[in-house]
């Protein structure tokens, strides 16, 4: 499997992570591609949403060579085994890509049956087919009675014919959503804290250089690109803004508009916590400190300060939607397993906490190789499909001229010798 350099050198002066990027040569079966750009703070959970969402997909890795390798290496680990050592923080001015390619059969089987027969009646001629046995079965029921049969016998004859046809046709459009390619999606690990600093227009040119090319280059595949924003509670803090989250949501949109139309997931990953702080009979007002504990080790050295009303705000009322011209959607899972959350007698807030906790309690997780269940899984594998199926079709003609590729298809590391020499 031949791979192509999607640019032979950095975009942006001071990122690095374009440098590295290849996509599958023209002649490999792949629909479509995806840039998933997974945005949070230290400590918010970007490993672990990537390595969720690598278990639900079932994806895996194409023939990778030296930095893309390398990263696929230290991503797999985690995703083999939970309790292997994170991959470090991303430093300043560095973006790592982490390529996998997902079965068209493993989506659809994960998605509801609602969002199946939609994503099916858009992709393949699903919606033609059953109409045409709709109306034979009404022509066959319409007939039957014409000629003396009884209303109801012809009735059920139409509907009888009607539904074999529609499941047919329904058997056939899956047969042929299988048949379709694999798509090819890219996690880029951005480092929100860096994101919302001095370099933030860097981060921002890095990603529209990316978007560009890509789509330059798309030829007859469908390509997007959506961001995937970090809601982690323990950081929302007392204040329903300036907190990183609220930061980075004010950002966000200007980065999902870098592709049309603009969208963005929100992940809350910490949903057991948030379903003990948002419990009904609790005081809003209060200020709750969390120790955070993963079973086995000590607790953490510090435990953030957070509002009931806040938490409430930003994780469980929150709703899908548009919100001016960018669509929202949010999954809500949990990043651990067997998650508890128990009440304390005290304990020590955080140093930098503005607002005196009035209550303690403790949240416990198990790092085990979960993935995303339930509403969850349907909400993130819906929302993946999205961007597969319903990203717009491009534009075969203007694919086919030859202005429209940046180089031909040729050995990218051959390519590279050649430039360095």
């Amino acid at each position: 499997m031949a791979r192509r350099a999607v640019f032979l050198s950095e975009q942006v002066p001071g990122i690095r992570g374009l440098g590295t990027l290849t996509e599958p040569d023209f002649d490999e079966p792949v629909a479509g591609v995806l840039d998933v750009a997974v945005i949070g703070a230290r400590g918010d959970g970007k490993t672990q949403f990537i390595v969720h969402a690598i278990r639900t997909l079932r994806a895996y890795g194409p023939a990778l060579y030296g930095a893309e390798q390398q990263h696929h290496r230290d991503v797999m680990r985690v995703v083999l085994d939970a309790r292997a050592p994170r991959p470090d923080a991303t430093p300043p001015g560095v973006v790592p890509h982490y390529v996998f390619r997902i079965r068209p059969q493993v989506l659809l089987a994960g998605l509801g049956g609602g969002a199946r027969g939609g994503l099916l009646a858009a992709t393949t001629s699903l919606r033609a087919h059953a109409g045409a046995a709709l109306a034979a079965g009404v022509t066959l029921g319409g007939g039957a009675a014409a000629l003396g049969a009884a209303i109801e016998l012809a009735a059920v004859g139409g509907a009888a014919v009607a539904a074999g046809g529609a499941a047919v046709a329904a058997r056939a459009a899956v047969r042929r959503f299988a048949s379709s390619g694999e798509i090819e999606v890219v996690f880029w690990d951005v480092a929100g804290e860096h994101v919302y600093s001095s370099t933030c227009a860097d981060y921002h040119a890095f990603l529209d250089a990316l978007v560009r090319e890509r789509r330059r280059r798309a030829g007859t595949r469908r390509y997007a690109f959506a961001p995937v924003l970090l809601c982690n509670p323990l950081g929302l803090g007392t204040e329903r803004e300036g907190s990183t989250y609220h930061r980075l949501r004010q950002i966000v949109p200007l980065f999902a508009a870098l592709d049309a139309p603009a969208r963005v997931m929100v992940a809350v990953n910490r949903w057991s916590l948030v379903d003990a702080l948002c419990e009904a009979d609790a005081d809003r007002d209060e200020v709750v400190a969390v120790m955070e504990r993963r079973r086995g080790e000590a607790a953490s050295a510090s435990a953030p300060a957070v509002r009931r009303d806040v938490v409430r705000a930003w994780c469980r009322d929150a709703e899908d939607g548009p919100d001016d011209d960018v669509m929202i959607t949010h999954l809500r899972y949990d990043a651990g397993t067997r998650c508890q959350v128990r009440a304390l007698d005290e304990v020590e807030p955080d140093p930098g906490a503005t607002t005196p906790p009035t209550r303690a309690v403790e949240y416990r997780w198990d790092d085990a190789p979960g993935a995303f269940t339930g509403a969850a899984r349907r909400a993130f594998l819906g929302w993946l499909g999205e961007l597969a199926y319903r990203a717009p079709a491009p534009d075969v003609a203007s694919a086919a001229t030859p202005q429209t590729i940046a180089e031909p298809p040729a050995d990218i590391w051959s390519r590279r010798r050649a430039q360095e020499s």
